[in-house]
């Protein structure tokens, strides 16, 4: 899915740091890039030209109203046509299409304005990409502010003013791209979509329609300003791929029913689309919000998943169907600036690659649900998101059952991802049951029937995301009640906890390669753990001392004596029953 990164608020602590330095701007030696890659001291921008001074357009909409739609009280509406025999045109007249089109909105091919970083930037990239030397001298600003910072603030998809000596920074000023976590203030898309039946203002019903949307970047239905629509028995259908994939992931463009302000509840309906970039349903805004309830959804296309939601829109859905065949088409997706979707009953089915059953860069509720990924991870969290199943049937084709991780698009802040199982099945045909990279990852599981085939549990390693030597990831996995089976592997730069409660049992080893940066096992009195493997830990947490509960089969079970959490072992070799033992690591 796509890829951008979403920015935390500097620290202040950072502005004492650095309180007193001087700062020369030479306006001259200026370029002005977005930051795309961060390894170390090396930064790399991608350059363009902005105007950072220019004020909103007079006639802008204030910030209390969401880019893109219009006040109610100039707000154009289709009016819905009483005839069920009618067919419903696209928007055309020159009239409605400008007042569609809010003032300062940013021309083709331009930025949308960052939030955060105080008056509104745009940066039209060029297409050239750089990469600086930041060292710890040079001087960071905030906004052309008196706070400053440390390089160890620079994050991806910060927009940088950086003065040169030379070829050499000699002061970076942050301008941009400084929001608290994801962005859901809904920036303006730079192509504004058509409909086949459009409402933006008041409440309609539709009832035993078909709506038909056949051109590039039309959807068959948008709802905006505020306004609600119900539909009952509609047939929706979409074909035309889109202009924009990018557009299409993030504010719905091309989507087969789109909201961007207003509510829109679908029953007993169908949404067919065949184009690439064409979502089947999409809610793009805090003041967004599409419920679904017996309905079937079917794409085609790529880019094209059957529920999504971006920039805090929100998506409710009750026993809904949704098959997708082409790649990157989630058929639960959330998508830049974060959205919620809660789905209960129904099945999912998605065949192709990058295309899980769940993708989350929000927060995603699945209960008695049946989803099935047969060219991808069964659900994918990527930062500071999360996905909760109940009672649900969950099955991964290719790659890993469940991949958390943090990408270096910008789609998601940085943070822990969560997963939290509780109830029904899940199982990984290929690869690792859980895979952790490039992030802090917290895995709950409590009475789920899991399975793999590839004998490994659990895998926490460095992959392509992030910068090499810091990108390994940081698993906690906490077991209630929850039967594990599988080995845990961590690399160097990784780190893997076990917390199990509640008569929880692994059978598995831990850490065979003596790899990792940290492994800890926890065990209350009615938990067991079955050893497969010599198994080294850097900690262990047991509530039976005898170790009665750690049945060895003959293996060694290694601990670190110098670790204060083992003194109570007090550097002692204990035999196991099976034959092992557990002993310090010499």
């Amino acid at each position: 899915m796509k890829k951008q990164i979403l920015c935390g608020f500097l620290a202040l602590a950072c502005a004492a740091l650095f309180a007193g330095c001087g700062y020369t701007q030479t306006q001259d030696n200026a370029v002005y890039g977005k930051i795309t890659a961060i390894d170390g001291s090396a930064v790399t921008v991608a350059l363009g030209t902005m105007d950072e001074t220019a004020q909103p357009p007079q006639g802008s909409p204030p910030a209390d109203i969401q880019q893109g739609q219009q006040p109610e009280d100039t707000a154009s509406a289709q009016v819905e046509q009483t005839d069920p025999s009618a067919s419903f045109q696209p928007q055309s007249s020159p009239s409605t299409q400008q007042q569609q089109q809010p003032q300062g909105t940013p021309p083709a091919g331009q930025q949308p304005p960052q939030q955060g970083g105080g008056q509104p930037v745009q940066l039209e990239l060029t297409g050239e990409e750089v990469t600086y030397t930041i060292s710890d001298e040079s001087i960071l600003k905030i906004g052309g502010g008196e706070q400053t910072a440390s390089l160890s603030d620079l994050q991806v998809g910060m927009i940088l003013k950086i003065t040169l000596s030379g070829s050499t920074p000699s002061a970076i000023e942050i301008v941009g791209g400084m929001g608290n976590g994801p962005d859901t203030t809904s920036p303006s898309p730079t192509i504004e979509g058509t409909a086949v039946y459009q409402l933006d203002t008041g409440s309609q019903t539709l009832a035993n329609q078909t709506l038909a949307a056949s051109e590039a970047n039309e959807s068959a239905v948008k709802v905006t300003g505020g306004a609600a629509l119900t539909l009952n028995n509609v047939q929706l259908s979409k074909t035309g791929d889109t202009t924009s994939e990018e557009e299409s992931n993030f504010y719905g463009l091309n989507a087969g029913v789109l909201t961007t302000d207003g509510t829109i509840a679908l029953q007993n309906s169908t949404i067919e689309t065949n184009a690439d970039g064409a979502n089947a349903v999409f809610a793009m805004g805090p003041s967004a919000s599409i419920q679904l309830t017996d309905c079937t959804i079917h794409t085609t296309g790529n880019s094209s998943r059957g529920l999504d939601a971006t920039y805090g829109g929100t998506v409710t859905a009750s026993n809904v169907h949704i098959t997708t065949q082409g790649a990157h088409c989630a058929a639960i997706a959330t998508d830049r600036g974060e959205g919620t979707i809660d789905v209960t009953g129904g099945t999912m089915q998605t065949a192709s690659e990058g295309s899980p059953g769940i993708y989350s860069t929000g927060a995603i509720t699945v209960r008695n649900a049946t989803l099935n990924a047969t060219g991808s991870e069964a659900a994918v969290v990527e930062g500071k998101n999360s996905i909760t199943l109940e009672n649900t049937s969950l099955t991964g084709g290719q790659n890993a059952g469940v991949m958390l991780y943090q990408s270096t698009s910008g789609d998601a802040a940085e943070g822990t991802s969560t997963f939290t199982m509780t109830g029904g099945s899940f199982t990984a045909q290929t690869g690792p049951l859980f895979y952790i990279t490039n992030t802090d990852a917290v895995i709950h599981l409590q009475q789920a029937s899991l399975q793999q085939s590839s004998g490994i549990l659990l895998s926490v390693k460095a992959d392509r995301w992030g910068s090499s030597g810091s990108n390994g990831g940081q698993a906690t996995l906490n077991a209630v009640a929850q039967t594990l089976q599988g080995d845990v592997q961590c690399d160097a730069i990784s780190s893997v906890a076990l917390n199990l409660t509640q008569a929880s049992s692994l059978s598995g080893s831990i850490d065979t390669a003596h790899t990792a940066q940290s492994a800890t096992l926890s065990l209350d009195a009615s938990s067991t753990w079955n050893v497969t493997g010599d198994s080294y830990l850097s900690a262990l947490t047991n509530a039976d001392t005898t170790c009665n509960n750690i049945q060895s089969n003959g293996h060694t079970v290694y601990y670190d004596a110098t670790n204060a959490a083992n003194a109570w072992l007090n550097g002692q070799t204990l035999s196991l029953p099976g034959g092992g033992s557990l002993c310090p690591i010499s």
